[in-house]
């Protein structure tokens, strides 16, 4: 164990995964990945064990569970009409709520059968930190792994003490514990939200930092060569970084395939949460002032998904900007008065940067910057098409 946990703070790193390993292990307590990474030499495989299978199996009866739980008790068990003021509120928030235990339901099987894709991921991205390392580029993976398993102990910490505390106070009370019961089930749906999230930031995270080596490394390029030394030089280093520029686009075509759809899913009922709670604060605020607690739940609970979807589209913008900057180098090495590196390698790496680039995205759409500007007027839009059929409905 103790091997373990200083394996967790050594500076060096045996395979890109170890980085990853805490946020892994919470993921398949919750059921979101279900399944096992072994080590075998340099490369990591997958392993469905007989755990992995009784908590996927666990996990999706505990949804279902869940959907019926919150259908038949939702207005009678937590006596909801009193800080509802509309029927239309009533009815899109049953929804949006339900959409969130069916979508997780589904993730549950999909990351199982997209695991091949998952482990593509960190074994490309090992490929990428040996390729870097024969260019003497240090890759120091200290501070990822510090966040990732402090955020992932603390996180479950509190979902622990959360799951506890909710159970004490509902012991003798049976309307309660039916409250508590939809309550513990819906904070594990953010939680594994959470975690999805965290996955898909972590990622791009990581590309974004190896593009930054490839920038540094293209402007010592730029910096310090001269025409006394030899070309061939710089053209099996202009191929390396070509490689790994490859390399990382095939991570993030495995990004897609892999958190692509569950983005999606996950994205739309953040985006519903959002437009929905925002319509049942403002009509909260106007028609139940002596409710404004109420509205401070939801207005934290806004900001938390909000942060969750801005995040995705701040990462995914930034690692494209990144890598962007590549092909803006590469010009500059180009049209140097003296030949650094020959024509005809400048000429393959501009052609490659040009058509193929790290793209984030769940097929529909680019997590990028400006899918956050769509999302704000999209949300504006519909909440004006709520609040005319409320009125509507008032007439």
């Amino acid at each position: 164990m103790m091997t373990e946990v200083t394996k967790m703070f050594s500076s060096n790193t045996e395979h890109i995964y170890d980085v990853a390993k805490p946020m892994h292990i919470c993921s398949q307590l919750l059921g979101l990945t279900s399944f096992k990474v072994v080590k075998k030499n340099k490369v990591i495989v997958d392993s469905v064990t007989v755990f992995n299978v009784l908590i996927l199996i666990l996990s999706t009866f505990l949804y279902i569970f869940a959907i019926f739980l919150f259908c038949t008790n939702y207005i009678a068990g937590w006596k909801v009409k009193q800080v509802i003021t509309s029927k239309i509120f009533e009815c899109t928030i049953w929804w949006v709520a339900v959409c969130y235990f069916v979508t997780h339901i589904i993730m549950n099987w999909w990351f199982l059968f997209s695991r091949k894709h998952f482990i593509n991921i960190f074994n490309k991205l090992n490929a990428v930190d040996e390729n870097l390392s024969d260019l003497d580029v240090e890759l120091k993976t200290t501070r990822h792994r510090n966040v990732i398993f402090w955020v992932s102990l603390i996180t479950s910490t509190y979902f622990v003490l959360t799951t506890t505390l909710g159970y004490v106070a509902s012991t003798n009370q049976d309307t309660l514990r039916i409250g508590i019961a939809i309550y513990v089930i819906f904070f594990s749906v953010i939680y594994r939200n959470f975690f999805l999230n965290y996955h898909f930031i972590f990622i791009m995270w990581g590309i974004k930092i190896r593009y930054q080596k490839i920038n540094s490394l293209m402007k010592e390029f730029l910096g310090h060569l001269n025409p006394s030394q030899n070309v061939e030089k710089g053209d099996e280093i202009l191929n390396q970084i070509a490689k790994i520029h490859d390399k990382l686009v095939d991570v993030s075509e495995h990004i897609n395939r892999t958190y692509g759809f569950p983005m999606l899913m996950g994205t739309a009922t953040n985006f519903s949460y959002l437009t929905v709670g925002i319509f049942g604060i403002i009509r909260l605020l106007l028609h139940k002032t002596d409710q404004a607690a109420h509205a401070i739940i939801h207005i934290v609970w806004m900001l938390f998904f909000s942060a969750l979807i801005f995040a995705n589209f701040y990462f995914g913008h930034v690692t494209n900007k990144e890598a962007r900057k590549t092909a803006n180098l590469l010009h500059k090495i180009g049209n140097k008065e003296f030949a650094i590196v020959s024509l005809t390698s400048v000429t393959k790496f501009s052609q490659q940067l040009m058509h193929r680039m790290p793209v984030f995205s769940c097929g529909l759409f680019p997590f990028d910057g400006a899918l956050a500007f769509k999302i704000v007027g999209a949300i504006s839009l519909y909440l004006v098409i709520l609040f005319q059929f409320e009125n509507t409905e008032q007439k």
